[in-house]
Formats: C-alpha cells, structure tokens, sequence
C-alpha cells in the first residue's frame, strides 16, 4: 500500500531530472556519493562536507533517498543524510531498486522550541492555537509577538513543518489546505504583516536582545541546539503540553523533533576500492569527532544521541561492510 512516508522511493524510475542531475556529476572511480536531503538545508550539508571528496547536496527538487536508491548511479557507493528514519519496508524498496545493499542508522536528533524571556509568566502553547494567532489567513487580531528564527535555518524549517503546519492542518478545513506537500507547507508557514511577527537574522545574541526588551506574551522559535548558548536569559515553552526536554525528544513525545539517519547504499557491484572509500567515509562520519559532543556536525544545530546510541548506529553500519 503507498503511503506519504513512502512515496519517495517508489517514484524513482519516473524521476527524470536524477539523469540529468547524476550525468552533470560525474566523480572518480573511487569516490563516493555523499547526498544532504533537502530537508536539511545547507547547514547539514556545511557540516559534512570536511568528511568527503565529492559533494553532492541534494536541495533542488530532488530528495536524497530518490538519488541514493536510484539505479542510473550505477556501481557508486551513496550515502544520504535524510530527515526521518527510513522503515525497513522503505530499505528493503531502496535496495531493490538500486540493486544494492542497503541500511539505515540513526546519527542524531534535531528539534525546534518556542521560549518566552526569562521572567515573565508559564505559558503552554499548542500548535492550533499558534497556527491561529500568527497565521496570515486568520484576520482576527493578536495579542501576543512571534520572533522567527532566521530565513533558511533548520529551526525555522523545523518550526514551519512541524509546528506551523500541524496547527495549520489541525485548523483549517481540509478543503482550503494545498494538496501538495511543499505547497501546503509553504501556505501554512505564511505569518502575519501586521508587526506581530518578526524574524532575526543572527543566532544566540539576537536572541539574548530579544530576551531582554520583549513583553510578557512575546515567544520566540530557537532550535534545541541553540539553548545551551542562550542560556537564562529565556525559558522554554510547552507544546502541546510537552517541553523539549532531552528525554521526551528521545522518546518521540514531543512533537517538533526528528531524527536525522543515515542511508547507506552499496551496490552488488561496487568494486573492492569504492567499497573501502565508503567504509571509510562511514567511519569518519559516525566517529565521535562527527557526531559526538561538540563534534562537526554540532552547527546543523543538532541533539545527539546517547552514547549507547551512539555506538549502536556505529556498530550496525560498520556491521553492514563486513
């Protein structure tokens, strides 16, 4: 049965534009396919980019896990950084297509949070209710101030898609809502103009500044990342009934998170020297200089995961070249 969680990989043989994107990069013999999703910006693919020879980000209009599992790559190793964790049924798919191996491990976590300034009153919020108070489809009038996250940024990707658009589906009719995904989500995140909504261009002293002039009401979107830098000048915010706690993060509870994995796929006929560049590429993206605490990847804002995590991912990928 197609679902929404599994339409990329099953559209792969209609894609077109894969051709002509793999045509115009062609690599060496011995390099590797390394693919950001789109969903993770140019922060991700900033950050892994001292890991490889050969960099292909993949962010315009085409999804990592459609050019890694795609068979017009040919016998070239292809690693994907993707936005969620493929199910098996979905590597399963990938590695049919490709006629490859394939696996999929989880690298670390990202997550977005709504703070209030230090000092001023607990509030809770839920999605609807955001979705309703800065939205630009709603007229009625607000009382409170929203400070976005700067353009592009994964917080503010994050807080588009999964805080904006959730209230947004949950609050208006179905009928008014665009069918495509990208287009609904452009049309949920769409805010107000009439000086309620602001956004900053700068990371953690724009929202110290911020923190110490706003009212009592005012919120602002961070990524979970940026809190340790932030420090007290703010305090996090319940949504939808769920703070961004570490735990709660890890468990799935709270809703404006994600895990970031790793798609690796190897063809059945990769040579014995890509196959090494791979493994090696692997190896250097997993180590705890990459994903530990204050590792590379640690300015595309993410959370990691713990330390039996942590080698539970490396174990299984490393695993997976034996």
């Amino acid at each position: 049965m197609m679902t929404a969680r599994n339409r990329p990989f099953l559209h792969l043989a209609a894609c077109a534009a894969l051709s002509l994107f793999f045509a115009a990069k062609a690599v060496a013999a011995t390099d590797v396919l390394i693919m950001t999703d789109r969903e993770l910006g140019e922060p991700m693919a900033r950050a892994v980019a001292p890991l490889r020879s050969a960099t292909h980000s993949v962010d315009t209009g085409i999804r990592a896990a459609e050019a890694a599992c795609a068979p017009m790559a040919g016998a070239r190793p292809r690693l994907a950084l993707l936005a969620r964790v493929p199910s098996q049924a979905e590597v399963e798919l990938c590695a049919g297509n490709a006629r490859a191996d394939a696996v999929a491990v989880p690298i670390a976590r990202q997550a977005v949070a709504l703070v209030r300034p230090a000092g001023t009153p607990v509030v809770a919020v839920n999605t609807t209710e955001l979705f309703r108070a800065f939205t630009a489809h709603d007229p009625a009038p607000t009382t409170g101030t929203l400070l976005l996250a700067p353009t592009g940024s994964i917080a503010q990707r994050m807080f588009d898609g999964r805080v904006m658009e959730s209230g947004c589906v949950a609050g208006l009719p179905a009928a008014k809502l665009p069918f495509d995904r990208a287009e609904r989500r452009d049309f949920c995140a769409k805010t107000r103009a009439d000086g309620s909504v602001s956004q900053r261009s700068g990371g953690a002293a724009d929202v110290v500044a911020w923190a110490r002039s706003a009212k009592p009401g005012a919120l602002a979107v961070v990524s979970v990342a940026e809190l340790p830098t932030i420090g007290d000048a703010v305090a996090p915010v319940a949504l939808d009934g769920v703070l961004p706690l570490a735990v709660d993060i890890a468990e799935g509870r709270y809703l404006a998170s994600r895990q970031v994995a790793l798609l690796i796929v190897l063809p059945t006929d990769t040579d014995k020297a890509r196959r090494d560049a791979a493994r090696k590429t692997v190896f250097n993206l997993l180590a705890e200089a990459s994903i530990g605490p204050s590792g590379s990847l640690e300015p595309a804002d993410i959370v990691v995961l713990s330390p039996a995590e942590r080698v539970a991912s490396r174990t299984r990928a490393l695993g997976f070249f034996e």
